[in-house]
């Protein structure tokens, strides 16, 4: 191995600039005792695995003899698992890694550690974890019972009191007339002493009453989102029952914030669903489109009926806007308005005419159509309204009159459903 070591020169031994010119200095490192478990890294560097003009001498250098290079030839062939193994050009290195290259206390401490970073942040998930909108959070169950009272509206949820989860707000009827309130003397100029309806709102982790607004009338609609009356940056809602009863409201205190204008209210009827309309007034509050029809005082086989109305209203005061619609037949109304929009931006309002054992029929007009009805202002010069963009070609070969379009038309019986029959 002589000729190995004066080829690989140390600092220290005499290394010569004719050998390896362009390798840097290397310093010889200690050994380590090895502790038995390690398993020892194998090289094995070959005369033949030098590359021509980067590890072998050059011819004028004087260190190279021929002695070195019998040495090196003697290297071609080496012993290989008890077999001879011949060594051609690429420098043969074999260096044990991986797992293999750690001894037992070295994977065990990279386990440990591995282990225990793990299991420090599944611990930090549990314990903090992420709260995204629209999480559930179980609360304890909870109910009330309410005396002398029934219900015909759906639930509304609402975050009432600002701690992230939704309270209950629901509408109400008294099932006793003159039910004692003096405050519903002053509720829109209504000539009664009894308040036969209301809207309550309940905490929706504890169940304990927020607020109680009394209302005239039956409570059978409950409507939030998309109207912020007072620009507080909260939604505000919509109440609608029996005896012409409609009314905004603040849910965060429960505050009334306008009735329906009472110039076009007939206390003997009801107001249904009010669907929002792009502001028509100019007042920045989108406002609103309604059925308002139902008289109950009739019976069922009496069939001359006085005609529902469709309004539009203020959003922000709830005035109207002007005149009021009936149903092109004459008949009443029990539906609650729909609206449609089509693609290029026409809005039309859909509604129905009948009830239970009188016929009647699907309408429809557009919102800028019911805007001049209830303006007076001519359907042929089809004047523009602000804010509503569309050709408003859809149906036109459905006219009726003055802009209502008759989509669908029942049959002379109406339709009845008999509980009693299932």
């Amino acid at each position: 191995m002589a000729a190995i070591k004066r080829l690989l020169k140390l600092p220290g031994e005499g290394a010569t600039t004719g050998g390896l010119r362009n390798l840097p200095k290397y310093h010889e490192l200690p050994q380590d005792v090895s502790d038995g478990e390690d398993t020892e890294e194998e090289i094995t560097i070959t005369a033949a695995d030098f590359q021509p003009g980067h590890f072998l001498p050059q011819e004028n250098d004087k260190a190279w003899t021929q002695k070195d290079q019998i040495e090196l030839n003697e290297l071609g062939t080496q012993k290989s698992n008890g077999r001879s193994k011949v060594i051609d050009s690429e420098l043969d290195v074999q260096v044990s890694s991986g797992w293999l290259a750690l001894s037992r206390t070295r994977i065990a401490c990279f386990m440990f550690s591995l282990s225990m970073c793990v299991g420090f942040f599944v611990a930090m998930a549990l314990a903090f974890p992420c709260e995204e909108e629209g999480t559930h959070v179980q609360t304890p169950p909870w109910k009330v019972s309410l005396s002398d009272v029934a219900s015909e509206t759906s639930i509304r949820l609402y975050d009432i009191d600002g701690d992230g989860l939704l309270d209950v707000m629901v509408g109400i009827g008294s099932t006793i007339k003159g039910n004692l309130s003096d405050s519903c003397h002053s509720l829109v100029g209504v000539d009664t002493a009894s308040c036969d309806g209301g809207i309550l709102a309940y905490n929706g982790a504890t169940g304990a009453q927020l607020w109680h607004i009394p209302t005239f009338g039956e409570v059978f609609l409950l409507r939030c989102g998309g109207l912020d009356i007072n620009a507080d940056g909260w939604e505000d809602c919509l109440a609608t029952g029996r005896l012409g009863l409609m009314l905004a409201f603040n849910p965060k205190l429960g505050e009334v914030l306008w009735h329906v204008d009472p110039t076009l209210v007939d206390r003997h009827w009801n107001f249904y669903m009010p669907q929002l309309v792009p502001d028509l007034d100019g007042d920045g509050v989108a406002d609103l489109v309604a059925a308002h029809g139902g008289d109950l005082r009739f019976k069922s086989h009496e069939h001359n009926r006085t005609a529902g109305r469709l309004v539009l209203l203020s959003g922000a005061t709830g005035r109207s806007l002007g005149s009021w619609v009936n149903m092109p037949d004459g008949h009443e109304t029990y539906m609650s308005v729909v609206l449609h929009q089509t693609r290029d931006g026409s809005l039309y309002a859909l509604f129905g005419s009948g009830g239970e054992t009188v016929t009647g029929s699907l309408w429809a007009i557009s919102i800028p159509d019911l805007y001049r009805r209830v303006k007076g202002l001519p359907i042929a010069g089809r004047h523009k309204i602000r804010g509503y963009p569309g050709s408003y070609s859809l149906w036109r070969n459905h006219g009726y009159n003055n802009g209502i379009y008759q989509l669908y038309r029942l049959g002379r019986q109406g339709l009845k459903y008999s509980p009693s029959r299932g």
